[in-house]
């Protein structure tokens, strides 16, 4: 089985970030750091910008089950799709706030842009990845989400309140 702990990325598998924080961030002695915002750097017409389509999947019946046919058979389907620029595959096992993780993975497709994921739409092999979502949902009793949009990149900074 593979373990809720990592972040599979169809070329390699890559250590999940550790370290979630419930606390705000501590400066050296103790003290609390400022807050930060976050800036969206320029718009969604620039180069920064990226299309991605997201599958959210809610948990299955038989995980074991479920892992091993995503990894082996339904991810290579997916890593198929033309236009694909990345593809990013996480297990969820944790959740900031109480309860356990209320999907059990999440899929990021990246395209350069919406007509470029239109293109991959018309594929065969995204029409091959779609039916494979029916046959997984009947037989892991799971459910696939797919909200999709532009992406852009945020700048972290100072907190500074709108005047």
């Amino acid at each position: 089985m593979l373990g809720g702990d990592t972040v599979h990325r169809i070329t390699q598998q890559v250590p999940r970030a550790r370290g979630l924080e419930h606390s705000p961030a501590r400066l050296p002695g103790g003290r609390p750091a400022a807050p930060r915002a976050v800036r969206i750097v320029g718009n969604p017409d620039e180069r920064n910008a990226v299309y991605k389509l997201f599958a959210i999947w809610t948990h299955p019946d038989d995980v074991e089950a479920f892992e091993r046919y995503y990894v082996e058979t339904h991810a290579p389907l997916a890593a198929a799709i033309p236009g694909l620029q990345r593809l990013v595959l996480t297990r969820t096992s944790d959740f900031l706030g109480d309860g356990p993780a209320p999907f059990h993975r999440i899929a990021e497709l990246w395209f350069e842009d919406p007509d470029a994921f239109e293109v991959a739409k018309e594929s065969p092999e995204l029409e091959a990845a779609a039916s494979d979502v029916a046959e997984m949902e009947a037989r892991f009793g799971v459910k696939l989400h797919s909200p999709a949009g532009i992406s852009v990149d945020a700048e972290l900074g100072p907190f500074t309140p709108a005047s």
